[in-house]
């Protein structure tokens, strides 16, 4: 039944289709299962281009608006100033009950604009500034390090800004660990909800790739960039191949950092790995779901992340997993449904994989006790009641 405060809800997200990746995921679902349980859901997102961008849009069960910027402004630092100076247009012609925040780490302060509005705003919190983000402005390290160091002092400041100043009525956290980090930044923990991201059930996908029978099949699905860790993956691939001569490594994301990739594909001719380690660039959504399909062994060997989406869709495929101590992998493995290791170290990522390669009753085991939990855990429509929940805190705080 649908609560008689919260009928129409305005969701703002930087990150929505055509781009790929965790918080993309989880906008449109959550956009989706919110209009399944009979709500009138407006996402309000950039103009990126993209493949049958208009099909996709008015294909969807929610009403898209698209804020259309120059080309060259069309980032997440430009899109929270765009709906700063439209809200007030926005809010008077969509008339919500609830604003969700999706994505977006500038766009509280961007809201504060509205200061006469009297809506319920609901901030999601996929990360916290400067974690998962990067910077390359040059091919020489050391110049990257310094400038990364400013550059992050400044984005980290700017978080801070966020949780102290901007105008909001509730948060949702996708882990326990990114609260901990929003309460560093100046967040209320009595104002934090942790909800997590959920995962859509697998689809066929009418694609046939190269059949792999013979190689064990390792699979990474990230943006090539610097805290992913693929590098270190990599590395293991040394000792990894003297015990199964047969791995292969897919490394599968659109290239984030230029300068990481090619470091990287530098390492894999110089170590003739060129049939061992494939960095297959962007894939498309069923190019994707056939990767998983045929890999025996996914690796998350990642830095920082703020959930992990792609670990819960490997673990939902009945993937046996690997990944390190970092957002929620901990919770998602612990338990025996998979191996979590304290960090991305070249050694740990091939001791693990040599261990789930030899021991295939712990691999299936493993797979079985992580998919069984998925499927319990992280159904979408559970994850969206969750969220209608924290907007009827929101709600109540406001009144």
């Amino acid at each position: 039944m649908i609560d008689l405060n919260i009928q129409r809800i305005l969701v703002i997200s930087a990150h929505f289709y055509p781009l790929k990746g965790g918080t993309s995921t989880h906008t449109e679902n959550l956009c989706s299962e919110l209009s399944k349980l009979g709500y009138d859901v407006h996402l309000i997102t950039q103009d990126n281009e993209g493949p049958d961008m208009d099909e996709h849009d008015t294909s969807r069960n929610y009403h898209v608006q698209r804020l259309k910027t120059n080309k060259r402004f069309r980032t997440d630092l430009f899109f929270p100033l765009l709906v700063g100076l439209r809200i007030s247009k926005i809010i008077k012609e969509v008339k919500p009950d609830v604003i969700n925040i999706s994505t977006g780490n500038y766009v509280p302060l961007g809201l504060k604009i509205s200061k006469k509005q009297r809506i319920p705003i609901v901030y999601t919190v996929h990360n916290v500034p400067p974690e998962e983000y990067t910077l390359n402005i040059s091919k020489n390290t050391r110049v990257n390090d310094t400038a990364k160091k400013y550059y992050f002092k400044f984005i980290g400041l700017v978080a801070k800004a966020c949780m102290r100043f901007g105008k909001y009525d509730w948060i949702i956290s996708v882990s326990e660990r990114t609260k901990g980090r929003l309460i560093e930044a100046g967040a209320k923990a009595d104002e934090i909800s942790v909800v997590s991201n959920g995962v859509s059930l697998p689809k066929s996908s009418g694609v046939c790739l190269e059949d792999d029978k013979n190689w064990f099949n390792i699979l990474v699905t990230a943006g090539v960039i610097e805290h992913k860790g693929q590098y270190e993956l990599v590395l293991a691939m040394e000792k990894i191949l003297a015990v199964i001569p047969n791995a292969r490594c897919y490394i599968v994301g659109p290239i984030r950092s230029q300068a990481y990739y090619e470091k990287i594909q530098h390492y894999i001719i110089e170590k003739g790995y060129s049939q061992n380690v494939i960095l297959t660039g962007e894939a498309s959504e069923a190019e994707l779901e056939d990767y998983y399909a045929k890999c025996d062994l996914y690796v998350q060997p990642s830095y920082q992340e703020g959930f992990c989406i792609a670990i819960m869709e490997a673990m939902i495929r009945g993937k046996p997993a690997i990944g390190t101590a970092v957002g929620a992998i901990p919770e998602l493995l612990a338990d025996g449904r998979g191996i979590v290791i304290p960090k991305p170290d070249e050694d740990l990522i091939a001791d693990s994989v040599i261990r789930m390669y030899q021991d295939s009753e712990f691999r299936s085991g493993v797979a079985k006790k992580g998919r069984e939990y998925i499927l319990h855990e992280y159904e979408w429509s559970r994850v969206a009641l969750e969220t209608v929940d924290v907007y009827r805190k929101a709600v109540l705080k406001k009144k």
